[in-house]
């Protein structure tokens, strides 16, 4: 397995949007560092699927942002495309460590 090397350069930003993961923000799979804006514990971020890839994701609104795996994935050993809730102000560094199948690391 060969991990995403690119150096961190600036963030895409995105809003946050949707309920579910159907009508949630795609984060494009080309993406390294993406901040997400606009968070209100409803709306939320949908990752791409691809084995490898590394992602730092920062929640720079005050409320949670549901992060929702691609379609039929899983964080952290969840459901099948259950959403993982990152906290108001936080960033996670993502590992995607197989097909669909993201690990999440969560600043203290």
């Amino acid at each position: 397995m060969f991990l995403n090397t690119h150096k961190l350069a600036s963030p895409l930003t995105v809003a946050a949007a949707g309920t579910v993961a159907g009508d949630a923000t795609a984060i494009p799979a080309s993406a390294v560092a993406v901040k997400v804006t606009g968070a209100d514990a409803a709306k939320g971020v949908m990752l791409p699927g691809r084995t490898g890839e590394v992602m730092h994701l920062q929640n720079v609104a005050a409320a949670v942002l549901k992060v929702y795996p691609y379609t039929g994935g899983t964080i952290n050993g969840g459901a099948a495309n259950a959403a993982y809730s990152l906290a108001a102000s936080k960033w996670a560094l993502l590992i995607c460590t197989a097909q669909d199948t993201w690990s999440v690391f969560v600043s203290p």
